[in-house]
This record gives C-alpha cells, sequence and structure tokens, in this order.
C-alpha cells in the first residue's frame, strides 16, 4: 500500500482585536483636571465610593466642611458628600461620595487643603449607597469624633449595626438599636447571648494564660534517695510494702 500523503492543516491569520469605538460624547461627569507632565497612576471610575485619608491637617469639624466646599469645586456634576473624623490606632478622615453619574478623575483630585492625600478608595457598586452614607454619619462608633452630611440622618437597617458590632466597632449597640427604634426583646436576647459567650470565653483566656504562668514559675522538688528507693519496692508485686516514715 502506498504510504498516506502527510495532509497540512489550514491555519487561519490571527484575527486582529477590535478596536474599540470611539465615544462620541465625553464622560458627563469627567473632571477638569489640573495639567501635570505625568499621568497620575490611580483614578477614580466610579458612581459612588469610600475614600480614606491618612494624614489629615485638621480633626475639627470646620475643616471637613472646608474640604466639602474645595471637592464640589473641582467636580461640574453636583456631588453628594458625607465626611468624618475617626480616631483608632490614629487619625484619619473617611468621606463618602455619590454622583449622579461615574465620576472620571484622578484620584488625588479628591485631597484638599485639610484632607491630605487620598489614602484609599473602596468603590460602591451602587447597591449600598445609603449604607456607606450612613457608615460616615454613624455617631455611635468607637472611633467617632465628629462628622457632617449633605444629607438628613440615615435610619440604619439592623444588620448594619449588629455587624458593626462584632467586628468591634461598635459598643453601645442597644443605644445604638434604641435610637434608630430597632430594639426590640428578640434582639436583646440576642445581644445578651452574645455578650455572655464572649464573657466565658474571656474568662476561660484569661484562666488558661494564669495556669501557664503557674506552670512556669514551678520548679521540681529535690530528689531524696531513700524516697526513691522506697517508691522502686512498689515496681515488684509484694504480699508486704515497707512503711516509710520522714522525721
Amino acid at each position: 500500500m502506498a504510504p498516506k500523503k502527510a495532509t497540512k492543516k489550514k491555519v487561519s491569520p490571527k484575527a486582529a482585536p477590535k478596536a474599540k469605538a470611539k465615544a462620541t460624547q465625553p464622560a458627563a461627569n469627567k473632571a477638569e483636571e489640573p495639567e501635570s507632565e505625568e499621568k497620575k497612576k490611580y483614578r477614580v471610575a466610579c458612581k459612588a465610593g469610600l475614600l480614606t485619608y491618612n494624614n489629615p491637617l485638621s480633626m475639627t469639624e470646620e475643616a471637613l466642611v472646608k474640604h466639602h466646599k474645595e471637592s464640589k469645586e473641582k467636580i461640574k456634576n453636583p456631588l453628594k458628600l458625607s465626611s468624618c473624623c475617626e480616631h483608632e490606632s490614629r487619625d484619619h478622615w473617611h468621606t463618602f461620595f455619590e454622583g449622579d453619574v461615574p465620576i472620571d478623575c484622578d484620584l488625588q483630585y479628591f485631597s484638599s487643603s485639610e484632607s491630605g492625600e487620598v489614602g484609599d478608595l473602596k468603590a460602591n457598586n451602587g447597591k449600598n449607597i445609603d449604607q456607606g452614607h450612613w457608615y460616615v454619619q454613624c455617631i455611635f462608633k468607637t472611633s467617632h469624633i465628629c462628622a457632617i452630611s449633605d444629607l438628613a440622618p440615615i435610619i440604619p437597617r439592623q444588620n448594619w449595626l449588629t455587624d458593626k458590632w462584632q467586628q468591634n466597632k461598635i459598643e453601645r449597640i442597644k443605644e445604638a438599636l434604641g435610637a434608630a427604634k430597632l430594639l426590640k426583646p428578640p434582639i436583646v436576647a440576642w445581644i445578651d447571648s452574645q455578650n455572655n459567650h464572649d464573657e466565658q470565653k474571656r474568662i476561660k483566656e484569661e484562666l488558661d494564660a494564669r495556669q501557664i504562668r503557674m506552670q512556669e514559675t514551678l520548679h521540681p522538688f529535690a530528689e531524696v534517695e531513700i524516697v526513691e528507693e522506697w517508691k522502686r519496692t512498689f515496681l515488684v508485686e509484694q504480699l508486704r510494702y515497707k512503711f516509710l516514715v520522714l522525721c
């Protein structure tokens, strides 16, 4: 039989990537950025988000008012802003912004003369905008110092408060729930149960830590040869064993 002829598969040329259609209209809420030689690395490209400022110059309500004014002057379309001063391990600010359409600008464009540079941005997907404003407004957080907002105080949902309580960001949980008219017998019973569980866990951890400390301070007794010899007599089965009398 004649050998089969080797066949070559036809390889079609790689399709060129489709060019993205150029936008016929500019972004509706694109900020006019100051001209600079190098384009900044990080950008804001979302409708809403939570900004963190790690090195604010002031921790007063007046500084937040000035910060809001400067931020709104830089963005053409209206912005709804909520800002707060907090202290945990350090002083810092949070600003939650909300626009009518997605905002496209440099991240540091949200810095002001009082805030210092923006340290972090958590973009909001548009589903929890009210929760974002409430988080900044909340006066029951242990880190809260002061806050201002363009919106009226937002009434939180129960899980917003209990989640922050379980994250140790809120201590006065019953007071916070009562202020929102959410304090009901079932939730009170659940809080008391959680507090009791946490207290029992704390006590156990303290006792375990104390036991470890006590074990470290113990020293073995010095061996007495006559006692060790007497103890070895019990290794052999006998009808009678000797008594050991120590004087």
